[in-house]
């Protein structure tokens, strides 16, 4: 290494979150809403190229992937054109979901397979991790995906499984998940992941400013070492256009 390169490395020296992203051999990849979805409620290719691009760099470097993926009653709800509203109804969230599931994976089928890369579909619920067979035939079957080189995506049954969807009457401890971060979560520990990415359009989770507004000295913190009760109170309920995430206040990407 010449001075000069010796230089600039020591005055950008590589942070920890970096470290840990190098060190990564197995991730998952949690994709929004707001990311996989215009507020046209159509595809979003711009977003999404790039991110698609990156998965298949790492692939190619040897790392498995998981993507776990937002998206399937937004592109429903464009399809069938309905407005925003109609999505307080349960049901009608899951007809969304029911047609907006093949639309998702038929754009990732398009998005992936410049790249070459295989795609799986894994629809889950919350029996796939409370029944001990299904969970564990779900481990051996993510392992064999993933030795075999393919990229699952990972969604929600939400046509069938209501655990999402009702995110209007959920109370704490009620459900194994109540959304897809929470879902990549599981997934994550069930893979034994070195890495979990929240992909989102917000900046990060954020320190408010002293009068609680965005707007006035807000940070984003850069490390969570440990969950605490400040930390969650900056966690208070849905993005806007999502089911997961914390909300306005303060989120976190999901």
């Amino acid at each position: 290494m010449n001075d000069k390169v010796r230089a600039v490395t020591n005055q950008h020296p590589e942070s920890e979150q970096q470290k840990r992203l190098r060190a990564a051999r197995r991730a998952v990849i949690k994709l929004g809403t707001g990311i996989v979805t215009g507020a046209d409620g159509q595809f979003n290719v711009e977003h999404l190229a790039p991110v698609a691009r990156t998965i298949a760099a790492l692939k190619k470097e040897g790392r498995q992937v998981v993507l776990v993926s937002s998206g399937a009653v937004g592109l429903g709800r464009g399809r069938l054109g309905l407005h925003r509203d109609r999505l307080n109804d349960m049901v009608m969230r899951q007809a969304c979901a029911a047609v907006g599931q093949s639309l998702l994976m038929h754009e990732y089928e398009k998005l992936f397979q410049t790249h070459g890369v295989q795609l799986a579909q894994v629809l889950l619920t919350e029996g796939d991790f409370v029944d001990r067979t299904r969970y564990s035939n779900l481990r051996e079957t993510m392992e064999a995906l993933l030795k075999l080189g393919v990229l699952p995506i990972v969604n929600e049954n939400d046509t069938v499984s209501t655990a999402e969807l009702d995110y209007l009457n959920i109370r704490a401890g009620e459900r194994i998940f109540s959304d897809n971060d929470r879902l990549a979560a599981l997934v994550m520990s069930h893979i034994e992941a070195d890495l979990l990415v929240l992909l989102t359009d917000v900046d990060g989770l954020m320190q408010l400013g002293p009068s609680g507004l965005k707007e006035t000295g807000t940070k984003v913190i850069p490390l969570v070492e440990e969950v605490t009760s400040e930390l969650k109170s900056l966690a208070l309920g849905p993005s806007e256009g999502g089911r997961g995430g914390p909300s306005r206040r303060g989120r976190c990407p999901g």
